[in-house]
């Protein structure tokens, strides 16, 4: 149990730091005067909490491979449809953005749920 709490300790500081070193980043590296990409830090969050609520959801599915196969696909799917909209409709609000949370996540636990039950299931 120690061993696990450790563990995941080490990834939170892992995570923490990524985050602080991509703003420092940012703030060494980008030309004075360029507009803060909010729509695309609002992005990175709210596909974050989808993932990290669609993955606490289904715990009882961790141990499976067809899980983390279907989650990753999920997750490429979600990245390329989001940033495709974000890049082609420059008025998209983070208030839409926020909004679709709540069905995205049941969207995506449905999905889930349907591929891993499915595919598991022996023919």
């Amino acid at each position: 149990m120690r061993r696990q709490r450790l563990r995941d300790y080490v990834l939170y500081v892992l995570i923490a730091s990524a985050a602080v070193g991509t703003v420092v980043f940012y703030a060494y590296h980008v030309p004075v005067g360029t507009e803060f990409p909010v729509r695309w830090v609002g992005l990175v969050a709210a596909t974050a909490f989808v993932f990290w609520e669609v993955v606490d959801l289904n715990r009882r599915y961790w141990k499976v491979g067809r899980f983390w196969i279907a989650m990753a696909l999920l997750l490429i799917a979600h990245t390329a449809i989001f940033s495709t909209l974000l890049a082609k409709y420059r008025t998209i609000s983070l208030l839409l953005l926020g909004f679709s949370v709540a069905p995205e996540i049941l969207a995506l636990s449905m999905c889930l749920d349907q591929l891993v039950r499915r595919t598991g299931e022996k023919s």
